[in-house]
Protein backbone atom coordinates (compact mmCIF):
# COMPACT_ATOMS: atom_id res chain seq x y z
CA UNK A 1 0.00 0.00 0.00
CA UNK A 2 2.85 2.32 0.28
CA UNK A 3 3.86 2.16 -3.08
CA UNK A 4 0.11 2.84 -4.13
CA UNK A 5 0.14 6.09 -2.11
CA UNK A 6 2.82 7.46 -3.21
CA UNK A 7 1.36 7.02 -6.68
CA UNK A 8 -2.46 8.05 -5.90
CA UNK A 9 -1.41 10.87 -2.90
CA UNK A 10 -4.18 13.78 -1.65
CA UNK A 11 -2.91 16.41 -4.51
CA UNK A 12 -3.02 13.46 -7.15
CA UNK A 13 -0.63 11.93 -9.17
CA UNK A 14 2.84 13.30 -9.33
CA UNK A 15 3.87 14.15 -12.76
CA UNK A 16 5.60 11.36 -15.02
CA UNK A 17 9.39 12.52 -15.72
CA UNK A 18 11.20 11.04 -18.63
CA UNK A 19 13.67 7.83 -18.32
CA UNK A 20 15.33 6.17 -20.90
CA UNK A 21 17.05 2.38 -20.30
CA UNK A 22 20.94 1.84 -21.00
CA UNK A 23 21.04 -2.05 -21.23
CA UNK A 24 23.72 -2.95 -23.31
CA UNK A 25 23.93 -6.67 -22.02
CA UNK A 26 22.50 -10.00 -22.81
CA UNK A 27 19.20 -9.53 -23.90
CA UNK A 28 19.15 -6.29 -23.64
CA UNK A 29 15.90 -6.38 -21.79
CA UNK A 30 14.40 -4.74 -18.34
CA UNK A 31 11.53 -6.56 -17.04
CA UNK A 32 8.31 -4.65 -15.59
CA UNK A 33 6.80 -6.49 -13.05
CA UNK A 34 3.50 -6.15 -11.11
CA UNK A 35 4.79 -4.82 -7.83
CA UNK A 36 8.06 -3.11 -6.68
CA UNK A 37 9.62 -6.55 -5.66
CA UNK A 38 11.86 -8.65 -8.53
CA UNK A 39 9.82 -11.91 -7.69
CA UNK A 40 6.49 -10.26 -8.89
CA UNK A 41 4.86 -11.12 -11.81
CA UNK A 42 6.34 -10.37 -14.80
CA UNK A 43 4.46 -7.78 -16.95
CA UNK A 44 6.62 -7.25 -19.84
CA UNK A 45 10.15 -5.99 -20.74
CA UNK A 46 11.43 -2.82 -22.16
CA UNK A 47 14.39 -2.72 -24.42
CA UNK A 48 17.88 -0.78 -24.26
CA UNK A 49 17.30 2.98 -25.89
CA UNK A 50 13.58 2.68 -24.98
CA UNK A 51 12.13 6.23 -22.93
CA UNK A 52 9.54 5.72 -21.01
CA UNK A 53 6.92 7.86 -18.57
CA UNK A 54 7.64 6.78 -15.14
CA UNK A 55 7.36 8.24 -11.59
CA UNK A 56 10.49 7.01 -9.24
CA UNK A 57 9.46 5.80 -5.70
CA UNK A 58 11.42 4.59 -3.08
CA UNK A 59 10.37 0.92 -1.98
CA UNK A 60 12.81 -0.90 0.69
CA UNK A 61 15.95 1.19 0.73
CA UNK A 62 15.80 0.43 -3.70
CA UNK A 63 14.83 2.81 -6.38
CA UNK A 64 12.15 2.14 -8.42
CA UNK A 65 9.93 3.81 -11.02
CA UNK A 66 6.49 3.29 -11.12
CA UNK A 67 4.89 3.34 -14.98
CA UNK A 68 1.47 3.41 -16.20
CA UNK A 69 1.07 1.35 -18.96
CA UNK A 70 -1.12 2.03 -22.22
CA UNK A 71 -3.67 -0.60 -21.03
CA UNK A 72 -4.00 1.62 -17.46
CA UNK A 73 -1.96 -1.32 -15.90
CA UNK A 74 0.85 0.55 -13.43
CA UNK A 75 4.49 -1.44 -13.75
CA UNK A 76 7.15 -1.58 -11.71
CA UNK A 77 10.93 -1.27 -12.94
CA UNK A 78 13.67 -1.73 -11.18
CA UNK A 79 15.88 1.65 -11.87
CA UNK A 80 19.42 0.63 -11.14
CA UNK A 81 20.72 -2.95 -10.55
CA UNK A 82 24.49 -4.15 -10.44
CA UNK A 83 24.64 -5.60 -13.70
CA UNK A 84 27.97 -5.87 -14.89
CA UNK A 85 29.52 -6.22 -18.15
CA UNK A 86 33.33 -8.23 -18.37
CA UNK A 87 35.03 -8.12 -21.80
CA UNK A 88 38.48 -8.00 -22.64
CA UNK A 89 39.36 -7.08 -19.05
CA UNK A 90 37.07 -4.30 -18.53
CA UNK A 91 34.64 -4.17 -15.84
CA UNK A 92 31.81 -1.53 -16.05
CA UNK A 93 29.11 -0.79 -14.25
CA UNK A 94 25.85 2.08 -14.52
CA UNK A 95 23.12 0.59 -16.34
CA UNK A 96 19.86 1.10 -15.42
CA UNK A 97 17.06 3.98 -15.98
CA UNK A 98 18.17 7.55 -16.54
CA UNK A 99 16.74 10.74 -16.35
CA UNK A 100 16.28 12.45 -19.42
CA UNK A 101 17.13 15.79 -20.06
CA UNK A 102 16.38 17.45 -23.05
CA UNK A 103 18.29 20.75 -23.59
CA UNK A 104 18.14 22.29 -27.13
CA UNK A 105 20.98 22.55 -29.79
CA UNK A 106 22.08 25.81 -29.44
CA UNK A 107 22.03 25.68 -25.44
CA UNK A 108 25.11 26.56 -24.25
CA UNK A 109 24.51 26.12 -21.03
CA UNK A 110 23.30 22.54 -20.91
CA UNK A 111 25.08 20.67 -23.18
CA UNK A 112 25.98 17.39 -20.89
CA UNK A 113 29.16 15.35 -21.28
CA UNK A 114 32.05 17.00 -23.98
CA UNK A 115 34.89 15.33 -23.95
CA UNK A 116 38.00 17.45 -23.75
CA UNK A 117 41.78 17.24 -24.20
CA UNK A 118 43.19 18.41 -20.84
CA UNK A 119 45.68 21.68 -20.72
CA UNK A 120 47.00 23.49 -18.10
CA UNK A 121 44.87 26.20 -19.06
CA UNK A 122 41.60 23.97 -18.69
CA UNK A 123 42.84 22.26 -15.48
CA UNK A 124 43.56 25.90 -13.92
CA UNK A 125 39.98 27.14 -15.05
CA UNK A 126 38.31 23.85 -13.07
CA UNK A 127 40.39 23.91 -10.20
CA UNK A 128 39.06 27.74 -9.90
CA UNK A 129 35.29 26.57 -10.76
CA UNK A 130 32.54 25.85 -8.18
CA UNK A 131 32.48 22.35 -7.45
CA UNK A 132 29.99 19.95 -8.59
CA UNK A 133 27.13 18.95 -6.51
CA UNK A 134 27.05 15.77 -4.69
CA UNK A 135 26.22 12.56 -6.40
CA UNK A 136 22.25 11.96 -6.54
CA UNK A 137 21.68 9.20 -3.86
CA UNK A 138 21.13 5.76 -5.64
CA UNK A 139 22.92 6.73 -8.79
CA UNK A 140 24.92 3.96 -10.63
CA UNK A 141 28.59 4.61 -10.17
CA UNK A 142 30.71 4.06 -13.30
CA UNK A 143 34.24 2.19 -12.93
CA UNK A 144 37.02 0.55 -15.18
CA UNK A 145 39.30 -1.66 -14.74
CA UNK A 146 42.24 -1.07 -17.22
CA UNK A 147 43.51 -3.65 -19.37
CA UNK A 148 46.64 -3.82 -20.84
CA UNK A 149 46.30 -0.47 -22.02
CA UNK A 150 47.05 0.38 -18.50
CA UNK A 151 43.63 2.47 -17.55
CA UNK A 152 42.73 2.96 -14.07
CA UNK A 153 42.56 -0.02 -11.45
CA UNK A 154 39.61 -0.66 -9.08
CA UNK A 155 42.41 -0.48 -6.94
CA UNK A 156 43.53 3.04 -7.65
CA UNK A 157 40.04 4.20 -7.30
CA UNK A 158 39.69 2.70 -3.74
CA UNK A 159 43.11 3.83 -2.99
CA UNK A 160 42.22 7.34 -4.10
CA UNK A 161 38.79 7.53 -2.29
CA UNK A 162 40.81 6.59 0.83
CA UNK A 163 43.51 8.88 0.53
CA UNK A 164 40.62 11.79 -0.07
CA UNK A 165 38.26 10.71 2.63
CA UNK A 166 40.98 10.82 4.98
CA UNK A 167 42.17 14.46 3.84
CA UNK A 168 39.09 15.62 3.46
CA UNK A 169 36.74 13.85 6.36
CA UNK A 170 40.18 14.30 8.91
CA UNK A 171 40.33 10.50 9.42
CA UNK A 172 42.69 9.46 11.51
CA UNK A 173 45.93 7.53 10.92
CA UNK A 174 44.19 4.10 12.07
CA UNK A 175 42.68 3.28 8.18
CA UNK A 176 43.61 0.25 7.39
CA UNK A 177 46.62 0.15 4.93
CA UNK A 178 45.88 1.18 1.10
CA UNK A 179 46.61 -1.82 -1.49
CA UNK A 180 47.55 -4.19 1.35
CA UNK A 181 46.30 -7.28 2.59
CA UNK A 182 45.10 -6.41 4.90
CA UNK A 183 42.02 -3.66 3.43
CA UNK A 184 39.04 -5.09 3.54
CA UNK A 185 36.06 -4.63 1.56
CA UNK A 186 34.44 -2.27 4.64
CA UNK A 187 37.11 0.32 4.77
CA UNK A 188 36.40 0.66 0.87
CA UNK A 189 33.10 0.71 1.07
CA UNK A 190 32.67 3.73 3.92
CA UNK A 191 34.66 5.90 2.47
CA UNK A 192 33.02 5.66 -0.94
CA UNK A 193 30.12 6.16 0.60
CA UNK A 194 31.53 9.26 2.85
CA UNK A 195 33.19 10.82 -0.07
CA UNK A 196 29.43 9.74 -1.80
CA UNK A 197 27.72 12.92 -0.29
CA UNK A 198 30.45 15.69 -0.79
CA UNK A 199 30.46 17.93 -3.54
CA UNK A 200 33.41 16.85 -5.73
CA UNK A 201 35.81 19.57 -7.10
CA UNK A 202 36.18 19.96 -10.86
CA UNK A 203 39.46 19.23 -10.97
CA UNK A 204 38.79 15.18 -9.45
CA UNK A 205 36.87 12.72 -11.62
CA UNK A 206 33.63 12.43 -10.08
CA UNK A 207 33.89 8.21 -10.24
CA UNK A 208 37.14 7.51 -8.63
CA UNK A 209 37.68 11.10 -6.90
CA UNK A 210 41.61 11.08 -8.26
CA UNK A 211 42.88 14.38 -10.22
CA UNK A 212 42.57 15.13 -13.73
CA UNK A 213 45.95 15.04 -15.19
CA UNK A 214 47.27 17.66 -18.35
CA UNK A 215 47.79 15.91 -21.47
CA UNK A 216 45.02 13.28 -21.09
CA UNK A 217 41.36 12.80 -22.19
CA UNK A 218 38.23 14.13 -20.11
CA UNK A 219 35.07 13.97 -20.20
CA UNK A 220 33.77 17.51 -18.38
CA UNK A 221 30.23 18.24 -18.06
CA UNK A 222 27.35 21.48 -17.61
CA UNK A 223 26.01 19.79 -14.53
CA UNK A 224 29.75 20.30 -12.64
CA UNK A 225 31.11 17.26 -12.79
CA UNK A 226 34.32 15.73 -14.62
CA UNK A 227 35.88 12.54 -15.48
CA UNK A 228 38.64 10.33 -16.45
CA UNK A 229 38.11 9.38 -20.19
CA UNK A 230 38.85 5.72 -18.78
CA UNK A 231 36.13 5.87 -16.00
CA UNK A 232 33.64 7.06 -18.34
CA UNK A 233 33.97 6.06 -21.55
CA UNK A 234 31.19 3.85 -22.17
CA UNK A 235 28.52 6.01 -20.58
CA UNK A 236 30.31 9.61 -21.18
CA UNK A 237 29.78 8.83 -25.23
CA UNK A 238 26.04 8.70 -24.70
CA UNK A 239 25.95 11.73 -22.78
CA UNK A 240 25.41 10.15 -19.43
CA UNK A 241 26.59 11.58 -15.87
CA UNK A 242 26.71 9.24 -13.67
CA UNK A 243 26.97 11.29 -10.67
CA UNK A 244 23.51 13.32 -11.46
CA UNK A 245 21.79 10.08 -12.86
CA UNK A 246 20.70 11.91 -16.01
CA UNK A 247 21.36 11.33 -19.79
CA UNK A 248 21.30 14.36 -21.77
CA UNK A 249 19.11 13.74 -24.98
CA UNK A 250 20.25 17.41 -27.05
CA UNK A 251 18.04 17.72 -29.68
CA UNK A 252 16.10 15.72 -28.81
CA UNK A 253 12.34 15.59 -27.86
CA UNK A 254 10.40 14.06 -25.21
CA UNK A 255 7.61 10.93 -26.36
CA UNK A 256 4.33 11.91 -25.91
CA UNK A 257 3.07 8.88 -24.43
CA UNK A 258 4.49 5.74 -22.07
CA UNK A 259 4.97 2.60 -24.97
CA UNK A 260 3.84 -0.57 -24.45
CA UNK A 261 6.31 -2.97 -23.09
CA UNK A 262 7.24 -6.33 -25.02
CA UNK A 263 5.88 -9.40 -23.92
CA UNK A 264 7.99 -12.01 -22.02
CA UNK A 265 9.27 -15.37 -23.41
CA UNK A 266 7.99 -18.67 -22.02
CA UNK A 267 11.50 -18.87 -20.87
CA UNK A 268 11.74 -15.56 -18.58
CA UNK A 269 8.54 -17.18 -16.89
CA UNK A 270 10.15 -20.75 -16.58
CA UNK A 271 13.39 -18.27 -14.88
CA UNK A 272 10.55 -16.32 -12.63
CA UNK A 273 8.88 -19.77 -11.48
CA UNK A 274 12.80 -21.48 -10.59
CA UNK A 275 13.77 -18.79 -8.93
CA UNK A 276 14.87 -20.46 -6.36
CA UNK A 277 17.95 -22.43 -8.47
CA UNK A 278 21.10 -21.19 -8.52
CA UNK A 279 21.16 -19.72 -12.72
CA UNK A 280 23.54 -22.22 -13.59
CA UNK A 281 21.70 -25.49 -12.85
CA UNK A 282 18.20 -23.35 -13.52
CA UNK A 283 19.61 -23.63 -17.09
CA UNK A 284 20.66 -27.30 -17.16
CA UNK A 285 16.88 -27.95 -15.89
CA UNK A 286 15.26 -25.85 -19.20
CA UNK A 287 17.91 -27.68 -21.44
CA UNK A 288 16.88 -30.88 -20.35
CA UNK A 289 13.57 -30.53 -20.33
CA UNK A 290 13.44 -29.48 -23.67
CA UNK A 291 15.39 -32.10 -24.78
CA UNK A 292 12.86 -34.63 -23.09
CA UNK A 293 10.14 -32.93 -24.72
CA UNK A 294 11.62 -33.08 -28.05
CA UNK A 295 10.51 -36.54 -29.22
CA UNK A 296 7.25 -36.13 -27.80
CA UNK A 297 6.62 -33.07 -30.01
CA UNK A 298 7.88 -34.77 -32.68
CA UNK A 299 5.53 -37.68 -32.01
CA UNK A 300 2.24 -35.47 -32.13
CA UNK A 301 3.69 -33.56 -35.14
CA UNK A 302 3.70 -36.73 -36.97
CA UNK A 303 0.58 -37.50 -35.82
CA UNK A 304 -1.06 -34.47 -37.02
CA UNK A 305 -1.90 -33.12 -33.41
CA UNK A 306 -0.16 -29.82 -33.43
CA UNK A 307 -2.18 -28.78 -36.66
CA UNK A 308 -2.10 -24.81 -37.02
CA UNK A 309 -6.08 -23.49 -36.12
CA UNK A 310 -7.43 -22.40 -40.04
CA UNK A 311 -7.52 -18.45 -39.91
CA UNK A 312 -11.75 -17.23 -39.90
CA UNK A 313 -13.15 -16.36 -43.06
Amino acid sequence: MEEQEALTGPSGRPPELPFRLLYPVGSRKWNVRSGPNKRADLMGAFHSGQTILATPILHQGASWLAVQLPDGRIGFCKQYDEAHMVQHHNTRTGYGWYRVLYPGLHDEQVFGMGLETLTTELLGQLAAAPPGPPPAPGTPQASAEGGKGGGRTAGGARAGALQVARRVLGWPGGVPALGGAGEGRGSAASAASAVAGLPCPRDRCAACWLPLRAGGMAYVGSCGHSYHFECLKLLGDANICTACGVWYAVGQSPPAACPAPSPTSPFQHVHQVLWFVPPFYRYILIYAAMLLASPLLLLASWLGLLTAPEPPP
